[in-house]
């Protein structure tokens, strides 16, 4: 994964100000993005946090595809936690709140994972915010050229050359005090930001190829 993200052209079309201001400010926050766009978002925070010597935290989870993540994601520098909102979700979650409270870190986190259904928040994400008043900083991306992968989230990996952007939206704070109602209706607000970063992103990446002259 490194390897072909090496060869990809990435930059930030929409955003770039909002991402800044969390790279240079000392505030843990958690990043979301959909599950199948994890390929270039997580390699986005890797390079502009983890490179730079911040703390960025990932919950795997327990099956083996989780463990498969988990020693990816320790490769480059991730501090993983296992567990998931099924099995060992509350202990995942208390593990990453230590993590945000305790050591200062930020979190990476996918909200319709790991099972879906995609593009539905499942409660982790907010809650989490909630917990450790780290606001939610939202992520999309999308490639020029890509395969989708047969998973249940239909993942989006760009193909060796390719170009994508990404896009990043103004934070979303979660107030301590807010009733798990008030969660809920958290939870469509930032399902309809992700969805709409996506079609930004995707508009974007339609418009850089119409511009590119034919060779």
């Amino acid at each position: 994964m490194a390897f072909l993200m090496a060869t990809c052209r990435v930059r930030v079309g929409a955003g770039a100000e909002v991402l800044e201001r969390v790279v240079e400010a000392e505030r843990p926050v958690v990043f979301a993005f959909w599950h199948n766009r994890m390929a270039v978002c997580g390699d986005l925070i890797h390079r502009r946090m983890v490179r730079q010597g911040r703390p960025v935290a990932v919950l795997a989870s327990l099956s083996r595809d989780g463990e498969l993540a988990a020693r990816m994601g320790l490769a480059r520098g991730f501090r993983m936690i296992r567990g998931s909102t099924s099995r060992g979700g509350l202990g995942g979650l208390l593990r990453l709140y230590r993590a945000v409270s305790r050591q200062g870190c930020s979190v990476a986190t996918a909200p319709d994972g790991p099972r879906g259904p995609a593009h539905e928040c499942q409660p982790g994400t907010l809650m989490l915010a909630r917990l450790t008043g780290a606001p939610i900083v939202p992520l999309a991306y999308a490639a020029d050229r890509f395969w989708r992968v047969r998973s249940w989230d239909r993942l989006v990996v760009p193909r060796p050359f390719s170009r994508a952007v990404v896009t990043v939206g103004e934070p979303l704070e979660v107030a301590a005090d807010l009733p798990d109602a008030g969660l809920a209706d958290l939870s469509v607000v930032l399902e309809r930001r992700l969805d709409d970063l996506v079609r930004q992103a995707e508009e974007l990446i339609r418009q850089a190829s119409s511009n590119r002259p034919a060779a």
